[in-house]
C-alpha cells in the first residue's frame, strides 16, 4: 500500500468515528486524536515552522470541513490543509518569565540575538503589581516574585498555547546555553543530592497579547529555591560569545547538526536539573545515543576523545557497565555524584566536538563519517586519501 492510499485510509476512519449530529462521542475522541498524530506523521506539510499542535489543528479542521464528502482523495484533503496553512494568521504576543541571574546579567543578555529573539528586562516593581492586581498571591509566591529577576520575549505564533510553548522553549534555550558554559568540565562536591544547574527554571510563565495584556499563565511543574546567581565579567563573556557562535551557526530547520547540538543541549539541562542522580545519568547517556545513533557500540567511539589516556578508556567501560546496570537490573541506588561527574565529562568533550564541527559541517551523516575516522592514525588517514582520490581521478 502506498503511503497516500495510507493516508486516504486514516482520513475514512477519522470520518467514520464522528455521529450523525456531526460531533465526536467520548468513546471515539481517543481513537480520534491517535488518527490526527499519525496523519500529521505521514503528511508533508508546506513548512518546516509549523509545530505539531498546529498539524493537529489544520488536520481536525479539514476533517471537520470534508467530513460529509465521500471518498476524499489525499490531493483535496492535501490541498485543503495548505490552503489553510496559507490563511493561518500568526498574532504578536510576549512571554514573561524570571532568570535567577543578577540585574546586571539580564541586561548584558539582552544585548544578544538568538533565532531572531531577542530577551528584554522586565520592570520588576512594576510587573509586581500589575500581577498582584490580577492574582491573590500567599505570602511565599510574593515574595518569590519580589525578589526574582524577570525578563521577556516578544514572538509570533497561531495561538496562545503555541506562543506559550514557542516562549517556553526559548527560555530553555537560554537557559541551557549558559549552563553548558558554567557547568561544561566543572566537578560538583555537594551533600545531599540537590540540582547541579546553576539556572534553574522560571517558576512561572505569564502570556501577555500585543497590548501587553494579560492571557494566561503557566506553571513549572517543578519547584526551585529561587537562588539568584551573579555570573562574574570572565565566565559572563564566555556565556554571551558562546550565544552569539550558536546563533552565528545559522537556521536550525536548515542545519540539522545544529539542532542536533541544541537537543542534545537541552537533555543536558534536564540532567542538570535534576536531585536524581540515577535520572541524570540515564538522560546524559542518551546524548550518546542522539549524536551516534547508527552505530553499534558507540561507547568505543567516544574513547577517541581520550586517545592518550588508556586510564579515560577503561573509565568509559566502567561507565557503560553501570548504565547496563541501571537500565537492565534497575540499579538506581549505585548511581551517585562521582558517576555523575564522570560521566558528564565524557559528555562535555563529546558536546564540545560536535558545537566545533557544527561551524563546518551541518549534516549528521557528515559528523558519523568524522567521528568513525576519528580514531585512525596518520598512516591510516592518508591511505584513506589516496583511495578516495584515485576514485575521483578514475571517476572524472
Amino acid at each position: 500500500m502506498t503511503k497516500k492510499a495510507e493516508i486516504e485510509d486514516l482520513i475514512k476512519e477519522a470520518i467514520s468515528l464522528y455521529s450523525e449530529d456531526g460531533t465526536l462521542k467520548n468513546e471515539a475522541i481517543i481513537l480520534f486524536n491517535i488518527i490526527l498524530y499519525i496523519i500529521a506523521d505521514k503528511i508533508k506539510f508546506p513548512s518546516d515552522t509549523i509545530n505539531n499542535r498546529e498539524k493537529r489543528n489544520l488536520i481536525m479542521d479539514a476533517l471537520n470541513h470534508l467530513k460529509n464528502i465521500k471518498n476524499i482523495s489525499y490531493e483535496e484533503f492535501k490541498g485543503y490543509i495548505e490552503e489553510g496553512s496559507r490563511k493561518s494568521g500568526r498574532k504578536k504576543y510576549s512571554i514573561v518569565f524570571s532568570l535567577n541571574l543578577s540585574k546586571e546579567n539580564i541586561e548584558g543578555l539582552t544585548e544578544i540575538n538568538l533565532d531572531n529573539k531577542t530577551l528584554e528586562n522586565v520592570n520588576k516593581d512594576d510587573f509586581c503589581k500589575k500581577i498582584s492586581k490580577k492574582f491573590d498571591l500567599d505570602r511565599n509566591l510574593y515574595q518569590y516574585f519580589e525578589k526574582a529577576e524577570w525578563c521577556k520575549v516578544t514572538l509570533w505564533a497561531p495561538d496562545k498555547e503555541s506562543a506559550l510553548n514557542f516562549g517556553y522553549s526559548f527560555s530553555e534555550q537560554i537557559r541551557s546555553l549558559i549552563n553548558f558554559v558554567l557547568a561544561s568540565h566543572k566537578i560538583y562536591y555537594q551533600y545531599p543530592p540537590k540540582p547541579l544547574a546553576s539556572i534553574t527554571p522560571s517558576y512561572c510563565y505569564f502570556l501577555f497579547d500585543e497590548g501587553e495584556n494579560y492571557i494566561s499563565h503557566y506553571y513549572s511543574m517543578w519547584h526551585y529555591d529561587y537562588k539568584q546567581v551573579n555570573i562574574s565579567d570572565k565566565d559572563f563573556k564566555k556565556v554571551i560569545n558562546f550565544i552569539k557562535e550558536v546563533d552565528a551557526l545559522g537556521k536550525s530547520k536548515e542545519h540539522k547538526l545544529k539542532r542536533m547540538f541544541l537537543e542534545s543541549l537541552r537533555l543536558y539541562n534536564e540532567a542538570l536539573d535534576s536531585d536524581r542522580y540515577e535520572f541524570s545519568f540515564i538522560v546524559l547517556w542518551s546524548i550518546v545515543d542522539i549524536l551516534i545513533p547508527n552505530i553499534k557500540n558507540n561507547k568505543e567511539y567516544l574513547k577517541n576523545f581520550f586517545r592518550e589516556d588508556k586510564k579515560w578508556e577503561q573509565m568509559i567501560d566502567a561507565l557503560y557497565n553501570k548504565r547496563n546496570l541501571l537500565i537492565h537490573q534497575g540499579k538506581i541506588f549505585d548511581v551517585d555524584l562521582d558517576d555523575l561527574n564522570l560521566l558528564k565529562f565524557v559528555i562535555d568533550k563529546l558536546l564540545k566536538f560536535v558545537f566545533d564541527i557544527s561551524k563546518d559541517f551541518q549534516k549528521p551523516e557528515q559528523f558519523e563519517k568524522l567521528i568513525t575516522n576519528l580514531s585512525l592514525d596518520d598512516e591510516q588517514l592518508q591511505e584513506n586519501i589516496n583511495i578516495l582520490s584515485y576514485i575521483k581521478r578514475k571517476r572524472y
